[in-house]
This record gives C-alpha cells, structure tokens and sequence, in this order.
C-alpha cells in the first residue's frame, strides 16, 4: 500500500520567502528546519506517513475546514 507523507502547511508570497531565506543566518537559534527557499512555507501540522484511504479523507476535511469563515 502506497504511504504519503502529509502535512499541513502555509505557503508564503515570493517575497516573503526571500526575505526569510536572507535572515537565515541572521537567526541561527530559531528552531527550523530550513529547506530550497523556493519550498518555504509554514508547517502547521505533520500528520505522518498516511495510506491512500487516509489521504482522501484528509483533503476531504481540510476542503471543508478551510469553506468556514
């Protein structure tokens, strides 16, 4: 069975992202995990390694959560 590994994130505006990649050096103590500044982004959530099943009603809720005002 095929695993995918999922997380919920915030994706950031271009600028915003170089911005971040410009201060990284600059905050060294913060506790992340930085990547390519092309993938920046915001994790909220790891959900962990999930099956197809799983997925599918995962996307399901996070359309349903994210309609709500």
């Amino acid at each position: 069975m095929q695993r995918h590994r999922v997380f919920i994130a915030i994706s950031l505006p271009e600028d915003k992202k170089r911005k971040l990649a410009d201060s990284r050096q600059k905050y060294q103590e913060i506790p992340a995990r930085w990547t390519h500044p092309k993938n920046l982004h915001i994790t909220l959530e790891f959900l962990g390694n999930v099956n197809n099943d799983e997925l599918l009603e995962i996307i399901k809720t996070v359309k349903e959560v994210s309609k709500r005002n």
